[in-house]
């Protein structure tokens, strides 16, 4: 996340949420995370900001001593940061939830870092997904009833999405090489 002073606003008058937006207003914004690299935006406009795959963190800070947000004037109160924040999660998660949803169908690598050995479900994070931000892979066990460890990583072939998370099922060879024709 940074802060700054918006120093050109061109034809841009308001925030994503509505408020006035002009030369000299103080912002803060959200660095980039997980462009895809190869869509016009990446490419083309060089506006990675636009990509369509890009990832979207909502946060609230507050003023550390020697950053240069605790030199600005007019801090934000918390509970008017906070409410920015959740308009913003608000406006995202849509986005969020259309991105996942194109997972659906792929078979992607899976880290394994829960397993519940009454059930066989499984938790893991694909590489699209950080520790602790990101949302998880909810992993059901394969027909034959294959389950894997924590720290093993195992293929899975995508099954559904939601805003935040994707679910899935262990697939086997057969499945790998299957999924692996229809992609390429």
């Amino acid at each position: 996340v940074s802060v700054g002073r918006v120093v050109e606003a061109n034809e841009v008058t308001q925030d994503a949420v509505g408020n006035p937006l002009g030369a000299g207003s103080v912002v803060s914004f959200f660095d980039v995370h997980a462009t895809c690299h190869s869509c016009y935006q990446c490419l083309v406009a060089r506006q990675p900001n636009r990509c369509p795959s890009r990832r979207v963190y909502g946060i609230t800070y507050s003023a550390e001593e020697g950053t240069a947000a605790a030199k600005l004037p007019n801090p934000v109160p918390a509970d008017i940061a906070i409410a920015r924040k959740d308009r913003l999660m608000t406006l995202q998660q849509p986005i969020s939830a259309e991105a996942n949803s194109r997972w659906v169908g792929r078979t992607v690598d899976v880290l394994i870092e829960q397993h519940n050995p009454s059930t066989g479900a499984m938790i893991g994070r694909c590489a699209r997904f950080a520790p602790e931000v990101d949302g998880e892979v909810q992993v059901q066990p394969r027909a034959d009833g294959l389950q894997a460890a924590p720290g093993t990583m195992v293929p899975v072939r995508i099954t559904g999405a939601d805003i935040y998370d994707l679910t899935g099922e262990i697939v086997g060879a057969t499945e790998m090489v299957a999924s692996a024709r229809t992609t390429s």
